[in-house]
């Protein structure tokens, strides 16, 4: 009786897994090089820096913060902001202030990772996890490269937030 069970469970693993090749090659699989053979050329330009609108191009779906002369701001979980206004890639300290209301009852959260990175995913310049769905963070002074680096606000994946609005502003070295 096992070896009849093993073989049926043996059975539907190998269909299962014939099924899925057939339906990833039947959704076109992984892209190939463009279509030339109509002798045209097409240059595929990689981005030169993974930020938050070049990851939005290649698929990802963050909420792209925007500038307004004073801080940059952006409303919904899963925020990324491309630090990129004149003088904003120096040495800086940053204050974060957050907003929201999740579908709980309680004031609040998993987790709420906020942080400054290069690009997106890379080294990390300040970080800090929190549990309210309202406050502020003033980082420490940070020292990003000179050509990008961005802010995130990445909710935990238990968190159901109705509502959220974060701001992220350029403070003086000396200032908290």
């Amino acid at each position: 009786m096992r070896k009849s069970a093993a073989i049926v469970v043996v059975a539907v693993a190998v269909v299962t897994a014939v099924s899925a090749s057939a339906a990833f090659a039947a959704k076109g699989g992984v892209p190939g090089p463009p279509d030339t053979s109509d002798g045209s050329t097409t240059t595929v330009v990689e981005p030169t820096l993974w930020t938050c609108e070049a990851r939005n191009e290649n698929g990802a779906v963050w909420v792209l913060g925007e500038w307004d002369e004073t801080s940059y701001s952006a409303g919904g979980p899963g925020t990324c902001i491309d630090i990129d206004q004149p003088g904003h890639t120096d040495a800086h300290r940053w204050l974060v202030t957050w907003s929201g209301e999740t579908a709980k009852s309680a004031d609040t959260v998993k987790g709420l990772l906020l942080r400054f990175e290069t690009e997106v995913h890379g080294t990390v310049w300040a970080e800090e996890v929190f549990t309210t769905t309202g406050g502020s963070w003033a980082t420490a002074v940070i020292d990003p490269p000179d050509d990008a680096f961005v802010f995130v606000a990445m909710p935990h994946s238990g968190d159901r937030w109705t509502a959220f609005q974060v701001t992220v502003t350029p403070l003086p070295a000396d200032e908290s």
